[in-house]
């Protein structure tokens, strides 16, 4: 689906987007100036306008152009990977063409947490921990992020005997490829990269497990 925007200038307006690899997303907005405030990854960008369409060019974080006039701006992911994007688009010269990355108002990065286990159900054998970086995701009041990177992993034990494992995503019998262990009673949070999953001693899982990205709003 087309972006929304977040934020909004007198000449110009940020969009913040998840492009899924492969995948082609328009921003329809009137303008001449294009310029990438943050993303996860490359992407492509190309103007369509009263003179035609160009062609796709690859951009990175603090890139972008300017003096092409257009009514919308193709954004293209060629990776393997889906990106989170924040994008101004507009009519405005720039102050400058410094990248300032906002940690605070409408539209900032912030430190939000993601719920994977909450302790609300039948206790799972397993929790898995995708490492979501450049997806989406909501957190535990509903509202929806962008997420840029993880920052944690946040791991509570509540059993009083049995010990959990942070283990190789998939390997879901305990003491299969483990790399970290969270002892009875203890709680932990561990700044990983990467996909892992939690088991435990005994059985289901008795505690909680979440994660913190670096998020902006979707």
């Amino acid at each position: 689906m087309p972006p929304t925007p977040t934020g909004k200038a007198p000449q110009g307006t940020i969009f913040n987007q998840t492009v899924a690899a492969g995948q082609t997303v328009p921003i329809t907005k009137r303008g001449n100036n294009a310029y990438i405030v943050l993303a996860t990854g490359t992407i492509d960008m190309r103007p369509r306008g009263p003179h035609g369409t160009n062609e796709f060019s690859t951009y990175t974080q603090g890139t972008g152009f300017e003096n092409t006039d257009f009514d919308i701006v193709d954004l293209r992911n060629s990776n393997t990977f889906s990106v989170v994007v924040s994008v101004w688009v507009g009519e405005s010269g720039f102050i400058d063409k410094r990248l300032i990355l906002a940690t605070s108002g409408a539209g900032a990065i912030q430190n939000v947490v993601n719920p994977l286990w909450t302790g609300t159900g039948s206790a799972p054998a397993y929790v898995e921990v995708p490492d979501i970086s450049g997806g989406s995701f909501t957190d535990i009041n509903g509202k929806k992020w962008l997420a840029i990177s993880r920052v944690q992993i946040l791991i509570s034990n509540l059993d009083s005997g049995n010990v959990m494992l942070l283990q190789k995503a998939g390997n879901h019998v305990f003491n299969t490829g483990a790399v970290f262990a969270i002892q009875p009673a203890t709680e932990v949070g561990p700044a990983f990269q990467g996909s892992y999953c939690v088991v435990q001693n005994g059985g289901t899982i008795n505690g909680l497990v979440a994660e913190v990205y670096q998020a902006i709003p979707a």
